[in-house]
């Protein structure tokens, strides 16, 4: 494999040996049928299966030169349509010019990717094309492989973020924690977490943190912030032996560390869990320079979806696409502007969008009770759970150990 080889050089190269492939393949197939407008034609032109007919017909037509490069057919199914093109009378100059050509593209997937699969990332990362599709068959692989190597998975988890402005003019906010259909392919292991989060110092006693107590001179200076509390819960519903157990302990600087510990879930069958975190009296809320309300959650174990949902009051939303960024976990570093800093962000896009009003627009497939729980906890927190709106971030596939942030614009100085 190549190195030391700028992007604009690997386009030229590859756009002149695809193009070399496309004509010599398209020249072989017009010589049998003229007109071909779809692969169905190949197929009953050639008597090829419809698998190779459609890899021949996007090689042979493809939309750009590079493009033909994500679907040239392996050396076995390639050396079967030759052998077909001859019995139905290719010559044998236009057999030995597509081979040659062939035999140029398999020089360039040596010299220069190493493996096809790598060539089709660098043609995809050049011109965009089946971008998605080749990530996701890239993200898959790797859910795969890492469900074997940590000996968990599960078919999905939700992160989700409810903002809320409380009577005092102080944000609050729960964070449900949801993991569903885990398994555990191992008695070796056992599902865990381990989650880090800012809280003012103070005390932590049965899953619940609170600030240092205010002594009566503090309470009647009005300047003084109202005690900050964090609490730590399971929700209903899990589906184990013996239920996970919580743990809440301090981390210097301000921190608390809450570790989620269990023994069974996953073993028998397929299960499902999760807990939720409740901050009160965060901070004063809006700040006059607040434009932005965000989230951000860790991918812990290989999981086949994950929903991000991002869930704010309807009185500062403005429905706009809110901002997905994935990077590395835990101590995640940002600019002054909140952006990934280019080394610690991950090269993956993934989109979110605005998806209604209220809790009732929170449905999951894989999980019908899923916004039935959300409801609840914005019943049991005292709001009401159709003034806010949602947005969320599905994602395939998602990158074991990453951080997902999603953040949205609001009305500055609302309330």
């Amino acid at each position: 494999m190549s190195d030391n080889l700028d992007s604009a050089m690997f386009r030229k190269i590859a756009e002149s040996v695809l193009d070399e492939l496309s004509q010599a393949i398209r020249g072989l197939v017009t010589s049998r049928t003229q007109n071909i407008t779809r692969a169905v034609e190949i197929e009953q032109a050639f008597d090829l299966d419809a698998s190779l007919a459609w890899q021949i017909f996007r090689v042979a037509f493809p939309e750009d030169a590079l493009s033909a490069g994500l679907y040239v057919p392996g050396p076995a199914p390639f050396n079967r349509f030759l052998e077909t093109a001859e019995e139905f009378g290719a010559s044998p100059k236009e057999l030995a010019t597509t081979q040659k050509a062939y035999e140029s593209y398999e020089g360039l997937v040596r010299e220069y990717c190493g493996d096809r699969s790598t060539l089709h990332t660098m043609i995809s990362q050049i011109n965009g094309h089946d971008k998605e599709r080749i990530s996701t068959i890239h993200k898959r692989s790797a859910y795969r492989a890492n469900k074997h190597l940590w000996g968990i998975h599960g078919s999905l988890v939700i992160g989700c973020l409810v903002y809320h402005r409380n009577e005092h003019g102080y944000l609050e906010y729960i964070f449900p924690h949801i993991y569903h259909g885990i398994r555990q392919l191992s008695h070796a292991v056992s599902f865990s977490l381990n989650i880090a989060t800012w809280v003012s110092t103070g005390e932590a006693q049965d899953n619940v943190h609170v600030k240092k107590s205010l002594t009566p001179a503090e309470v009647r200076d009005q300047t003084q912030d109202p005690a900050e509390q964090l609490q730590v819960r399971l929700l209903p519903g899990h589906n184990a032996a013996h239920a996970p157990a919580i743990k809440i302990s301090d981390i210097p600087g301000g921190a608390s560390r809450i570790e989620v510990s269990t023994q069974d879930i996953g073993r028998v069958s397929a299960s499902t869990f999760g807990f939720v975190k409740i901050h009160k009296n965060v901070i004063k809320w809006p700040q006059p320079d607040d434009d932005e309300l965000a989230m951000d959650f860790t991918i812990d174990y290989p999981f086949e979806n994950a929903v991000i949902d991002l869930v704010v009051p309807t009185s500062v939303s403005l429905k706009n696409d809110p901002s997905v960024r994935i990077g590395k976990p835990v101590d995640i570093r940002k600019t002054a502007d909140g952006n990934l800093y280019p080394h610690d962000a991950l090269p993956v896009q993934e989109m979110g969008r605005f998806i209604g009003q209220g809790t009732h627009a929170m449905r999951v497939p894989e999980m019908p009770e899923y916004h039935t729980k959300i409801h609840d906890l914005c019943l049991e927190m005292g709001w009401n759970p159709q003034n806010f709106d949602v947005y969320r971030c599905y994602i395939k596939y998602p990158i074991l150990r990453s951080m997902i942030t999603q953040s949205v614009k609001i009305k500055t100085g609302s309330t």
